[in-house]
């Protein structure tokens, strides 16, 4: 009987090991440090575009909005970056509707930002929302999409 019990236990034990790490490996919960990448993602946009560095920019995007930038249309476009916030359970806008009907599928993670930031340009303060993906679990993150609110 004793035996059993150990056996049994064990089995327990093993699959509670398995669950977790399953879990581990297959969540999508957002964690800070994912917050702290997306933020750093859209800052680095940010200051590309206020290098005029097409390369840079260009590179936080996502293939949605693939080549977004060119010579012709970062010239000059100062935007001044004042603030990020990660806005949590974003239903309206997660997942991305664009993504979906673009690629089949939602991507692997994303998640919503509310970014404010004065226009050079036409001498404006925009908030905007920003939608990041993760196209897959040990892809980077990248922006899929922004706009009004």
């Amino acid at each position: 009987m004793k035996k059993w019990v150990m056996i049994f236990l064990t089995i327990i034990l093993i699959c509670t090991v398995v669950i977790v790490i399953a879990n581990s490996y297959f969540s999508k919960t957002i964690t800070n440090d994912d917050i702290s990448d997306g933020k750093r993602v859209i800052t680095d946009l940010f200051a590309a575009v206020n290098n005029e560095d097409v390369k840079g920019a260009n590179g936080t995007i996502g293939r949605y909005l693939a080549g977004r930038f060119n010579e012709t249309n970062i010239k000059g476009w100062k935007p001044k970056l004042t603030s990020i916030e990660y806005i949590k359970d974003d239903k309206f806008r997660l997942p991305p509707h664009s993504y979906k009907s673009n690629y089949g599928h939602d991507p692997f993670q994303s998640m919503s930002f509310r970014v404010t930031y004065f226009n050079n340009i036409d001498q404006k303060k925009y908030k905007q929302y920003f939608i990041l993906v993760k196209e897959t679990k040990n892809a980077k993150w990248k922006i899929h999409d922004w706009g009004l609110p």
